[in-house]
Parts: C-alpha cells; structure tokens; sequence
C-alpha cells in the first residue's frame, strides 16, 4: 500500500495497533455489546407504544431482526481487526525533483528520510490487522488520490491554477 507522506508510514501502523488494543479492550469488557442491548429496548418500546395489544410481539420481533441483522453486519465488517497489514507492504515514493530526479523509496524499515536512518521508528509494529471495512476505505481513497495526483499536469505553478 503507497502512503503519502514518510510520518504516514509510521502512524498508520501505530494508529491501527492502538485500535486492536482499543477493540480488545472494547470486547473485553463487553461494552462492545452494548448497542446491540439498545436494539432491543428502543424497538422493544417502540413497538409497544405503537401497536395494538395482539401485534405487540410480531412487530417488536420483525424491527428488532431487521435492525440487528444490519448491526451484525456493520460490526463484522468495521468492528474486528481481521485483515493483515504488513509494513514490508507499506511504502512511499517522494516526488521527484530537479536535486534528486529518482528519489529512493521509503520503507518503514529503511525510511531514508529526515525523520532518521534505518531503525530511528525502532518499535514499528511488523504487522497490524485493520477491519475489513477500513481496509477497503483506505486502499479505495490511496488509489483515487494516486490516480488524481498522477492526472495534473507537472508544471502547474500556483500562479496558474
């Protein structure tokens, strides 16, 4: 996956090795669980406020499946850390200039960058694993910045734009 910026190579590892913490720490407890209690109660009390006695129960049943379902699958596919990203993946190629016309590409392990040398993020983690939803959002908006940024024209001053 190309990033967009040498910090970029760090945060996204760290920002997603601290949200598996954060989620095991969420499931853990079972606060996770919590949304899918309140799906219960407000369709639950909903449905009694607003059906007749004999429909009560085959209202409350129908909203309450059809709403846990779609919470289900939102939790499944945003919630858990599921799909592995590796830092040998990860890397970033710095714009070109008139100084240095084919720029090395950066690494977490060899980020050849003002940030250090080889090993200065020492603690970066190898992998990380990100929600499968997550995933898909960040390789959609990589590749749709890419191919934007890959569009404009290279000689654009600012004076022309």
């Amino acid at each position: 996956m190309a990033v967009d910026s040498y910090l970029e190579l760090f945060t996204t590892l760290f920002g997603w090795q601290w949200y598996g913490i954060i989620w095991d720490a969420l499931t853990d407890t079972g606060i996770v669980y919590i949304p899918f209690v309140m799906i219960l109660l407000t369709r639950w009390k909903d449905a009694a406020r607003g059906g007749s006695f004999g429909n009560v129960h085959d209202i409350a049943l129908r909203s309450i499946e059809i709403e846990f379902y779609v919470a289900v699958f939102v939790a499944l596919i945003a919630g858990p850390p599921a799909v592995g990203l590796s830092a040998t993946a990860m890397s970033y190629t710095p714009s070109p200039t008139l100084n240095d016309p084919t720029p090395a590409t950066a690494t977490p392990a060899l980020p050849d960058s003002s940030y250090g040398s080889a090993g200065a993020f020492s603690g970066t983690p190898a992998s990380v694993n990100v929600p499968v939803w997550w995933y898909a959002i960040l390789s959609l908006s990589k590749g749709i910045n890419h191919a934007i940024v890959t569009g404009m024209p290279d000689s654009v001053g600012i004076r022309e734009v």
